[in-house]
C-alpha cells in the first residue's frame, strides 16, 4: 500500500493552468482552506498541501499560511494575491543580485529588487518605489520641497490622503485643459502640477461668476466709459450709455484688447528695447525713446535681431570682438578695439575653426609643439618654438598611428623593441635598441618593469601591466642593482572560469579571469564544490535546508553522502523509487522533497 509523503494533508487540488503568484492559484488555496476540496476536509494555516499544475505538470508540495508566523525555519509566508490574502510557505533566498530594479513591499517598504524583499519576508504589492503618501485627517507633508501632494482627481475635499509628486520645472506647450481644485482652468495637467495643484476633473472649469481679473479696465483691459456689469452667463458687458446694464442685449467689451500671446519680448517674439504699450486698436506697439506710449504714431515693433542668429550661438561661427545687434535686425562683428560696427561692417568678419578639426582631438593627428586656429577658419601646428605659424607652416605633422604599433593588436612584434619616427611610422630598432628612424625618435614607450618578486624588465607598459607588473615610465631602464623592491608575495586560492582552483596571486588570478582569495588554500568546497555529510562522524549539513544525501544504494554503514537543497517544487512524472525509509515515492524529486535518499529504482516492495 502506498504511503502518503510524510507532512502533507491527503488532498489534492486539481486545477489547470495555475501558477505561483496568480490569482487562479490564489482561490485554489483559499478552497482548500474552506474545505472545498473532493474530501470536504478543511486545511488549517500550517498543513502542507500539495497543488498540481496539469498544464506545465509541475507539483508544488507547499504549506499553507496566513502569516509568517505559520512557516518555519528560513521560510515566509508568500502572498498568493493581493497583499492580505492567504499564501504558501517558501524559503528566504541567502543572497540576492546587485541589481536596482526596486519593488513596494506589502509592509509599504521600498526593496531594491524581489529578491531582497524575500529576503526581508515581505510580499511584493507592485513594481516600482513605494509612493510618499501625503495629507489625509493628519494632514502629512511631503519631506521634499520640491514635491506637493497630488490628490485623486475629484478628491478636492474631505481629508483625503494624496501622494507626494515632484513639481515640474516646464511643461509642454498644448491645450487639453483641467480643472484644479482651486477653481482656475489649467492649459493642461502640467501646469496644474507646476502650481502644486491636483485637479477636479478634465476640462475647463465652469464659470458661474466673473473672473475679476476680465473686468474692463482692471489689469490693463479696455474700460467701458459707462461702466460695465458681470452679467449672470459669467461674462462682463459694458452697460448702457444710461449706465444701467446691457446684460444679453450689448456687446461684452467696447474696445479691442491686446492679446497676451502677442506682446513684444514675450514667447520668442521681438522686444522693444524702450518696453511697450496695449493701444485702443488691441496692438501692442513699442514706445516712444523716451519711454512714453507710441499708439496710434508708431510701428508696431522696430526690427529686433534673432537671438539665434547671434555670433558664437547654436554653432554659429563668432566674432573675435565681439558682436552688436544693429537697428537693421542684424548681429554685425565688433571692430576691432570692440566698437560697435554696425551699417559699416559685415554681419561676420572672420572665420572660425571647428573645434571637431582641432589637433589632438576626436582622433585626429596632434601637434607635439601645439596648434593655433588661424584668420582664415583653418587649425595650424604652431613653430618649433610654439609660436603660431599661420600662413606659414602645415596644418599637422605626422604623427605614428598607435594601432599600427608593433607588437599591438596582433601587428607583428620587433625583437628589439620599435619607435615612432618624424615620418609618422613606426620602425623597429637596432640590434642594440637604439633608434633606427632616419631622423631620430618622436616616441619612445619602453622603459623600467618591476615584476612581482622583485625581477626588472625593459617593455611597454603594456606588457608590464599583463604581466602584474609596475611600470616606471617611458625612457627609463634597469640598472641591475636593486632595481626593484622585493613586495612580500600573497598566495591564496583563485577559482578559474572554468571551476578549477589554482593557488597563485591576486594579479594573476584576476588576468585569467578568476576569483582571488575565497581561501587560502585550494580544498574541495573552495570553487563551490559539494559539501560533504555523513560518514562515521555524522557530519551535519551547515544550511538547514539542506539534507544529507547517500548514493543510491549506500543506505547503510556510515557511508558519506552531499549536501543537497530540499526542493519546493517537483515535476508531475511517475518514476517510482524506493527510499532508505522504506517508502515508495513518484520520483526521486519527491524523496529529496521527503530528505530521502534512494535505495533502489522502483517501488519498493509491498510489506505483508
Amino acid at each position: 500500500m502506498k504511503k502518503p509523503m510524510r507532512n502533507c494533508v491527503g488532498v489534492w487540488i486539481l486545477v489547470c493552468g495555475v501558477g505561483i503568484g496568480s490569482s487562479a492559484f490564489g482561490q485554489v488555496a483559499m478552497q482548500a482552506d474552506q474545505g472545498a476540496t473532493s474530501g470536504g476536509s478543511n486545511v488549517a494555516a500550517g498543513a502542507s498541501v500539495e497543488i498540481v499544475n496539469e498544464a506545465v505538470g509541475v507539483l508544488w508540495p507547499y504549506r499553507r499560511c496566513d502569516t509568517n508566523n505559520d512557516c518555519p525555519g528560513n521560510r515566509y509566508c508568500l502572498s498568493l494575491g493581493e497583499c492580505d490574502d492567504p499564501g504558501v510557505c517558501v524559503r528566504r533566498p541567502n543572497a540576492c543580485p546587485d541589481v536596482w530594479d526596486p519593488v513596494c513591499g506589502c509592509d509599504g517598504m521600498t526593496y531594491g529588487n524581489k529578491c531582497e524583499a524575500a529576503a526581508a519576508g515581505v510580499s511584493v504589492d507592485f513594481q516600482g518605489e513605494c509612493p510618499e503618501i501625503c495629507g489625509g485627517i493628519a494632514g502629512v507633508q511631503c519631506s521634499d520641497p520640491g514635491d506637493f501632494c497630488k490628490l485623486n482627481e475629484g478628491e478636492c475635499c474631505c481629508d483625503f490622503q494624496g501622494v507626494c509628486t515632484p513639481i515640474p520645472v516646464a511643461c509642454p506647450e498644448f491645450y487639453s485643459p483641467v480643472c484644479g481644485c482651486d477653481g482656475v482652468t489649467y492649459s493642461n495637467e502640467c501646469f496644474a502640477d507646476a502650481a502644486g495643484v491636483s485637479v477636479d476633473h478634465v476640462g475647463a472649469c465652469d464659470v458661474p461668476c466673473c473672473d475679476p481679473a476680465d473686468e474692463p479696465g482692471v489689469g490693463g483691459n479696455p474700460f467701458c466709459f459707462e461702466g460695465a456689469s458681470c452679467c449672470a452667463d459669467g461674462t462682463w458687458t459694458c452697460n448702457n450709455p444710461d449706465g444701467t446694464p446691457s446684460c444679453n442685449t450689448g456687446p461684452v467689451c467696447e474696445d479691442q484688447c491686446c492679446d497676451p500671446a502677442a506682446q513684444p519680448g514675450v514667447g520668442g517674439n521681438p522686444f522693444c528695447f524702450e518696453g511697450a504699450s496695449c493701444c485702443d486698436d488691441g496692438t501692442w506697439t513699442c514706445n516712444n525713446p523716451d519711454g512714453t506710449p507710441s499708439c496710434n504714431t508708431g510701428p508696431v515693433c522696430d526690427p529686433c535681431c534673432d537671438p539665434a542668429a547671434q555670433p558664437g550661438v547654436g554653432g554659429n561661427p563668432f566674432c573675435f570682438e565681439g558682436a552688436s545687434c544693429c537697428d537693421d535686425g542684424t548681429w554685425t562683428c565688433n571692430n576691432p578695439d570692440g566698437t560697435p560696427s554696425c551699417n559699416t561692417g559685415p554681419v561676420c568678419e572672420d572665420q572660425c575653426c571647428d573645434p571637431a578639426a582641432q589637433p589632438g582631438v576626436g582622433g585626429n593627428p596632434l601637434c607635439f609643439e601645439g596648434a593655433s586656429c588661424c584668420d582664415d577658419g583653418t587649425w595650424t601646428c604652431n613653430n618649433p618654438d610654439g609660436t603660431p605659424s599661420c600662413n606659414t607652416g602645415p596644418v599637422c605633422d605626422p604623427c605614428c598611428d598607435p594601432a599600427a604599433q608593433p607588437g599591438v593588436g596582433g601587428n607583428p612584434a620587433c625583437f628589439e623593441g620599435a619607435s615612432c619616427c618624424a615620418d609618422g611610422t613606426w620602425t623597429c630598432n637596432n640590434p642594440d635598441g637604439s633608434p633606427s628612424c632616419d631622423a631620430g625618435m618622436v616616441c619612445d614607450e619602453i622603459g623600467k618593469c618591476c615584476l612581482e618578486g622583485g625581477a626588472c624588465t625593459e617593455t611597454t607598459e603594456a606588457k608590464c601591466l599583463e604581466q602584474c607588473g609596475v611600470f616606471s615610465g617611458a625612457g627609463t631602464s634597469c640598472t641591475g642593482v636593486l632595481d626593484c623592491p622585493i613586495p612580500p608575495i600573497i598566495i591564496a586560492a583563485c577559482c578559474l572560469p572554468d571551476g578549477s582552483c589554482a593557488e597563485t596571486t591576486e594579479c594573476i588570478c584576476d588576468n585569467r579571469g578568476g576569483v582571488w582569495g575565497n581561501d587560502p588554500v585550494c580544498s574541495a568546497t573552495t570553487c563551490g564544490g559539494p559539501e560533504i555529510c555523513g560518514g562515521f562522524a555524522g557530519i551535519q549539513c551547515s544550511d538547514p535546508n539542506d539534507f544529507c544525501k547517500l548514493n543510491e544504494g549506500e543506505c547503510c554503514c556510515d557511508f558519506q553522502g552531499v549536501c543537497t537543497p530540499v526542493p519546493d517544487l517537483c515535476p508531475l512524472i511517475y518514476a517510482p523509487v524506493c527510499g532508505c525509509d522504506g517508502v515508495t515515492y513518484s520520483n526521486e524529486c519527491m524523496a529529496d522533497a521527503a530528505s530521502v535518499s534512494v535505495d533502489h529504482q522502483g517501488a519498493c516492495a509491498s510489506s505483508q
